[in-house]
């Protein structure tokens, strides 16, 4: 990061990104409480059965993925962050 003129340059290639992580077992369950099993998640959000089920049990998570499925379940993204980390 260095000041140039009045702008600041931030140098993204050296510049943490926060890496943000989401509860799946809440969206898991929530997904449950209202009747919906893997399958009518992966219709009802657009996304594959395999990201889905990834997603879930943590092995990948990405913020457009948790955008879906709460949308999916009718609730906001943030119901189900855990926390951001800097990578």
């Amino acid at each position: 990061m260095a000041m140039n003129g009045t702008y600041l340059v931030v140098d993204m290639a050296t510049t943490s990104m926060p890496r943000l992580q989401f509860d799946g077992r809440k969206l898991y369950e929530d997904a449950v409480a209202k009747g919906l099993d893997i399958p009518a998640l992966v219709q009802r959000s657009g996304k594959s059965q395999r990201t889905v089920y990834r997603f879930i049990t943590g092995d990948i998570q990405s913020t457009d993925t948790a955008q879906a499925l709460a949308r999916a379940l009718g609730y906001s993204v943030s119901r189900y962050l855990i926390r951001s980390e800097v990578a």
